[in-house]
Parts: C-alpha cells; structure tokens; sequence
C-alpha cells in the first residue's frame, strides 16, 4: 500500500498538525508513505500528478487547485482524499470568493473522500455535494504530564501563537489589554510568531517562532489567548492555538467562534469573551485567582488528552484512506 501526500509545503501548520500524523499512521499499519509539496501550476504539475497513477491513494491537502486540474488529478489517481481544515470557499478576511467556491466545488466533488477538520467543514463539503465525508479533527501532541501552573504570584504571561497572516485577530484585542494594564499590574504579553505588535501600553514579549521551540514557548504561558472575528472564515478554524494551549495544560480566554466555543466549555477550561469588557473581566479573574487556573488548566489538559487523543484519529484518518484501496478488500 503506497500513499502520495501532497502538501503546502513542509513547515505548513496543516502539514504538521494533519498531514504528518496521518503519514506516521500509515506507516504504522504497514503502509509507504510519500510527502511532497504541491508543484506551481505547469508541467511540473501535470507531472506529479501523472506519477500519482502509481500510488494506492493520493491525499491533497489543503491546496485549492484549478477545476481542470482536480479533474486532470482524480483521472490520475486510483483514489483521491482531499483534506482541509479551513473555510476554503472564502476568503481569510471573511467575504466569499467566486474563484475559490469554484476550486472547492471541483475539489470535494473529485474526491473520493473529503476529510474535514471539524463538523462546521464537513457541512460545508456536502453542500458541494462531497461523495464521502469524514470529520477528522486537528490534534495535538499531548504529554502525559504538563509543566505545572504556576501560583506563587510572580509576574503571570498572558500568550499567544500564531503567524503574522493571523496576527490581525490579536490586534483586536489592543484595546481591552491596554485597559486591562492600566486596571492591573503583574503580566506580560507573550507573543510567538513571524512578527509581532506593538500595542501602547502593554508589556509585550517577542518571542520568534520556530518548530524546535513552540512547545516550550507555550508552556511559558498561564492564560493562552483565542480571539477570533466572527465571519465565516474564522467559523470554519479548527482550533489549533487553544488545543496546543490546553495540551499545555493551560486555561484559555476564546472567542465564541465556530468550535472554540466547544472546546472552551461551560467556563470548565478558560472563558469565552465576546465583548471587550468581557476581555477584561475574564482575564482579571484568571490572572487573580490561581486556583482557576490550576483547576481550568488540568480540565483542559484532560480533555484534550482524552477526546481528541492525537493517535486515534490519525489512524482512523489512515484507515478511511486505506479501505478506500481494493488492494485492502
């Protein structure tokens, strides 16, 4: 069994969080696994996408292609899976995109199977009409054991992570931290990415992002921070800051967008905060009461260790790929 993932490219969160995972599985279950990114549109497209007749299975992630080279791609391919994690059809400031409603629509409609990363982009395949669809949530590596929150009333990191494509949803929050410094000494704004801001008033820590040292990064944080506009791109986000947050056992102030809100709970692993007041006020409690944070904070590890444990669905993702194979039969 011999499976092509295509990708965007190596350091890409979603060949990360989605595509590696699922590889590794595959691996495991027997299989031969082979990630390259996705070429530019030309020959040496058309090329790859020849040598895909030799694999069981293609996997394209992500990438929205042109309607004439899905069909060219499916045509190659034994069985073709699309996977996204993303509202594709739109575009990332929210407003829809012809252009792209069409290479979604010729993408899910060519594939034999589209895994999505929650239930909201499945919803959205099968009103393409996607022949299959399966939800395969973006997970994490979760130890087994956190490094433990502190409560000895030192100086407290308020964090983020992302990258400077998303670094438009932390600005939305210059306001209410500005307010929040003025009400309360004490924290710092830690800030992993490409690029950073700089918000008047706020004590902002740069951290650089790198793979090697993310992990660490956020595990430097007490209160992660999830802010997102609510549109119809951020309602199609998986997740991703608050799950890698909560496998750092830490509690979460979110956005109720899209799944955050599920994943943040009834205020059992941080808060949701939808108003700049409500930014304020949840922030001050938590960076007041170190046993909120303690408590929200194991919550949010458990859960995520239990209901989106990393293993189990990225061997089924392997699996619905496989037993798309006759050669599994």
């Amino acid at each position: 069994m011999r499976a092509l993932f295509l990708t965007s490219g190596a350091d890409d969160p979603s060949t990360r969080y989605r595509v590696r995972p699922v590889a590794d599985a595959w691996r495991a279950e027997g299989g031969d696994a082979v990630e390259l990114p996705m070429p530019p549109a030309g020959r040496e497209r058309r090329l790859m996408f020849k040598d895909a007749s030799s694999f069981d299975v293609v996997m394209l992630q992500r990438r929205l292609i042109a309607p004439l080279d899905a069909l060219r791609l499916a045509a190659q391919c034994r069985r073709l899976v699309f996977d996204f994690d993303d509202a594709l059809p739109f575009r990332d400031d929210g407003r829809a995109s012809r252009v792209r409603t069409l290479k979604f629509r010729a993408l899910v409609r060519s594939a034999d199977c589209v895994l999505a990363g929650n239930a909201n982009l499945a919803a959205l395949a099968r009103r393409f009409r996607a022949r299959t669809v399966r939800v395969v949530p973006t997970t994490v590596p979760v130890p087994v054991e956190p490094e433990p929150i502190r409560s000895d009333g030192g100086p407290l990191r308020l964090g983020w992570i992302g990258s400077r494509s998303t670094l438009r949803y932390l600005k939305t929050l210059e306001r209410p931290l500005a307010a929040l410094a003025r009400r309360r000494t004490g924290w710092t704004l830690r800030v992993v990415c490409d690029d950073f801001p700089d918000f008047e008033g706020v004590p902002v820590e740069k951290v650089p992002w790198s793979e090697a040292t993310e992990n660490g990064a956020i595990a430097g944080f007490d209160i992660g921070l999830a802010p997102l506009t609510d549109d119809p791109w951020a309602r199609g986000k998986c997740g991703l800051k608050i799950l890698q947050c909560f496998a750092a056992g830490r509690p979460v102030v979110a956005s109720p967008v899209g799944v955050q809100s599920t994943l943040i709970g009834a205020n059992e692993r941080g808060r949701l905060a939808s108003s700049p007041q409500q930014w304020i006020e949840s922030l001050e409690t938590l960076l007041d009461d170190s046993s909120e944070r303690v408590i929200s904070g194991r919550a949010a590890h458990a859960f995520v260790a239990t209901q989106l444990d990393r293993g189990r669905w990225s061997l089924e993702a392997a699996r619905a790929m496989g037993a798309l194979s006759p050669s599994l039969a």
